[in-house]
């Protein structure tokens, strides 16, 4: 089973949605909860967007990044990608690389999570850091 960045948002709210989520098990709707789903994703979508329109088209990568293509990564920015190393994967809105001035060092990996609210809370930095993670393994 993978381990994934929806499954790990749904053990820092409730540890049994988690477990329902990881069997398949869907619940009732809710209401509410869908509309702040649709607010996040058209923040997410929206935000990324706009740090997108100054760059080039060829710089982007949307694609499902593994840990040991990073190593030989040609593009600047990894927009809404899946970033998996063994059976743990996350899907990261924005992906920076910045490669260093020596050849003998590895680029530099910047995660960056979109949030709609003014302030993160405590589950929003852990998944930032779930997302961080990714960026540091070689």
């Amino acid at each position: 089973m993978n381990i994934t960045s929806r499954l790990f948002e749904a053990f820092l709210k409730c540890p049994t949605k988690c477990l329902l989520r990881s069997r398949g098990e869907t619940g009732t709707e809710n209401g509410y909860a869908n509309s702040i789903q649709a607010e996040n994703e058209t923040y997410q979508r929206v935000s990324t967007d706009r740090v997108m329109e100054g760059t080039v088209q060829d710089e982007h990568a949307t694609s499902a990044i593994c840990a040991q293509d990073r190593k030989f990564a040609k593009w600047k920015w990894a927009v809404n990608t899946t970033v998996c190393a063994g059976n743990i994967e996350s899907n990261i809105h924005i992906v920076e690389r910045v490669q260093t001035q020596t050849r003998d060092t590895f680029a530099k990996f910047t995660p960056t999570r979109f949030i709609v609210t003014n302030k993160p809370n405590r589950h929003d930095k852990l998944l930032v850091a779930f997302d961080a993670s990714f960026c540091r393994r070689r």
